[in-house]
């Protein structure tokens, strides 16, 4: 049985706490079910499937959508996805899941504009266990020792950046595993944005070119660079400063 959040459901929480209010959005999402159901319990990186049915009229743009976990307890994990959605009514299936064993109680939809700017978000309540998952063990130091040894910003480390402008980062590396690993560059902030982790993986050494975009006025101070392996842990972090100014 697969758990559905009612219509009704949806606007009461909204009432509830002004901080799901939508931003220049008409968005209505009329109905979330979640695949494996509510209360189950699965081994440590088993997707959470959302299939959302929504509607919307403004934006008169696309629309880009995520299921995100944004509570820290546990390290977790969501499935990025490029496709984008014009105006009208849309089924599609986002996912997230927790990296390592813990529990999950809350999963949060996301919607951003063309810009990366967000304009809607939604928390719901679930409840999942994360168990530990022997298979992975063997595999969760995979890398270690791997390095970025160069960070460049094409458009320098102290720049002006219109907002929704893709900001490049390029990077050299130095991999030790066969299995490889996978780069991402995120930028230290709370405004919205969205980065391009990569879909296939690293070796050996080489260059290559990541970034992100940020969807309203800031100021980046910091940007993470960070290498994971297949088995979703993290072997590599390092901070880098940045000046970057991000305006109209």
């Amino acid at each position: 049985m697969k758990f559905r959040t009612s219509v009704a459901l949806l606007a009461s929480a909204f009432a509830a706490n002004p901080a799901f209010a939508q931003q220049n959005s008409d968005l209505v999402i009329e109905s979330i079910t979640f695949d494996p159901p509510i209360g189950s319990t699965v081994p440590e990186q088993t997707p959470i499937l959302a299939t959302i049915k929504f509607r919307f009229s403004k934006p008169a743009s696309p629309l880009r959508a995520w299921v995100r976990i944004f509570d820290e307890t546990y390290k977790s994990q969501y499935i990025g996805v490029p496709e984008s959605m014009a105006p009208g009514t849309h089924v599609i299936t986002r996912g997230a899941y927790l990296t390592e064993p813990g529990t999950l109680e809350r999963m949060t939809v996301v919607f951003k504009d063309i810009n990366s700017a967000e304009v809607f978000r939604q928390d719901v309540a679930v409840q999942y266990k994360f168990v530990r998952n022997p298979a992975l063990d063997a595999r969760k130091w995979d890398g270690t020792g791997s390095a970025i040894t160069k960070v460049s910003l094409p458009g320098g480390i102290q720049a002006s950046v219109k907002k929704g402008a893709f900001i490049p980062v390029e990077l050299d590396y130095a991999i030790n595993t066969p299995n490889g690993l996978f780069a991402s560059v995120v930028p230290d902030t709370k405004c919205s944005m969205t980065y391009s982790g990569l879909v296939k993986p690293l070796y050996a050494r080489g260059k290559v070119r990541v970034g992100f975009t940020v969807g309203e006025k800031c100021a980046i101070k910091k940007m993470k660079v960070l290498l994971r392996n297949e088995a979703e842990r993290q072997v590599y972090e390092t901070l880098v400063d940045v000046d970057l100014t991000i305006t109209d």
